[in-house]
């Protein structure tokens, strides 16, 4: 593990004194064996009392840290919010079971409370981080949340293209598309922390013919924006950016918004 691992624990340690309860780790952090200075540490703490805003707090952590390990992120909670939090957010639960690891935890307060937390559900995965949870509903606010990004995308990557600049009008119409699946896998209580949305997408709506012809427009989308910032290598091995034809580009963008439309349409008429 990188050398100044232990120097946030410290910090974390020092700042909040006997308020502190819990220090996790979780995500990819706890399953790699070896961090190195360019590894992302995602951390949960958790405080009997919080003597400023999570956000004030994690900015002085950074400070603190940038220049010993500048990739950590905090997520910071008082102790009895963040066992609501959990109880209402079982994709929350799932996210954190996925991997974590304790580095301080008063009386297992972190351990018990995730593991009888997860024992409650009843879900089935369906696919790489996707799991369909039975008996939750999500939020409105986080359906509508998904709709009003994926139109404020589509606005985005319309103007964009309007200015001949394609990839990244391609990359914003591949992120409409997402927000747009995704609120629509949460109509069917499927959770996705990521991976691939278009093929879990199509497999869940794998039904409805209407859909049929639509697929492959979009994985050529989402490969096309995942190019944008892919490199070659000369004769010399010097390092170019790869050039993409424009025409090419423009036909891939057009075909899936024409395909995109068609969706949105198909699904009015449900």
């Amino acid at each position: 593990m990188y050398p100044n691992f232990n120097t946030i624990n410290s910090e974390i340690k020092k700042y909040f004194s006997k308020n502190l309860t819990s220090i996790v780790i979780f995500g990819s952090a706890p399953n790699k064996k070896r961090l190195r200075i360019s590894s992302d540490i995602d951390y949960i703490i958790i405080s009997q009392k919080l003597k400023s805003h999570q956000d004030v707090i994690s900015r002085i952590f950074k400070r603190k840290l940038r220049n010993s390990f500048p990739l950590v992120a905090f997520n910071i909670y008082q102790k009895e919010k963040f066992s609501k939090i959990l109880k209402n957010n079982p994709w929350l639960v799932l996210t954190i079971k996925l991997g974590y690891k304790t580095l301080f935890d008063r009386n297992n307060f972190f351990k018990r409370l995730i593991e009888k937390e997860y024992k409650k559900l009843s879900q089935q995965k369906i696919g790489w981080l996707a799991w369909y949870i039975e008996g939750w509903t999500p939020a409105q606010e986080l359906i509508d949340y998904y709709s009003f990004l994926s139109e404020e995308y589509l606005k985005s990557a319309l103007s964009l293209y309007k200015k001949n600049l394609i990839n990244v009008a391609l990359e914003l119409l591949k992120f409409s598309v997402h927000c747009f699946m995704i609120e629509k896998l949460m109509a069917r209580r499927i959770f996705v922390t990521n991976g691939e949305i278009t093929q879990l997408f199509f497999n869940v709506y794998s039904t409805k013919n209407k859909f049929s012809g639509l697929i492959n427009s979009f994985l050529a989308l989402e490969q096309k924006a995942n190019l944008r910032h892919s490199f070659d290598f000369n004769k010399r091995g010097n390092m170019f950016p790869f050039e993409h034809r424009e025409a090419r580009l423009n036909s891939v963008f057009e075909k899936a918004l024409k395909k995109f439309e068609a969706l949105k349409e198909s699904f009015k008429n449900l």
